[in-house]
């Protein structure tokens, strides 16, 4: 309960996982994006977390027990509103987890994902956590006040969470 886990158990065996949260951030948004089919991004987990991927004979246990680990062992959020995005937001994250954590955590060596998690899950009052109430309020259709919908008009561009394409998808754009 205590210990940051460095290590995940497949079949009885313990594997050494890559904890830093830039690793993670990593997976993370590599399961963002539409470009990689499902296979493909239980290689790219596999191979981000697992140091040593090349003995991992169970992909499926892996990958469950990957995202067990990066959801530090909670039931991840299903109800279908995508409030953030790692990769759009990181510039309004960052700021506030810097405040918490009390040091730039970009200069940092190394930091744990569970304590990057845990200064994340304690953002208070933000500029962040106000952009995820307006995007809430919105995706709910609910009615913003005046000081949000003027904040809305002012920010939309960073409020919106924009769609991702495929590089396909792109190209087929560009050609109209």
């Amino acid at each position: 309960m205590w210990e940051l886990p460095k290590t995940i158990n497949l079949n009885n065996r313990d594997f050494k996982i890559r904890t830093d949260y830039r690793a993670i951030l990593d997976i993370l948004i590599a399961l963002e994006d539409p470009n990689f089919e499902n296979d493909e991004k239980v290689l790219i987990l596999i191979q981000i977390l697992y140091e040593d991927w090349e003995s991992v004979e169970d992909y499926d246990e892996a990958y469950e027990k990957g995202i067990e680990f990066i959801n530090m062992g909670q039931e991840s959020n299903t109800d279908g509103l995508q409030l953030m995005d790692w990769q759009q937001d990181s510039d309004l994250i960052i700021a506030p987890i810097n405040q918490i954590v009390g040091t730039e955590i970009r200069s940092l060596e190394y930091m744990h994902w569970y304590t990057f998690l845990s200064a994340y899950m304690n953002i208070g009052e933000s500029l962040f956590s106000h952009v995820v109430s307006v995007r809430d309020k919105l995706k709910r259709g609910k009615k913003l006040d005046k000081e949000e919908k003027e904040f809305y008009r002012r920010n939309k561009e960073m409020i919106d969470i924009k769609t991702k394409f495929t590089d396909e998808e792109k190209e087929r754009f560009k050609n109209w």
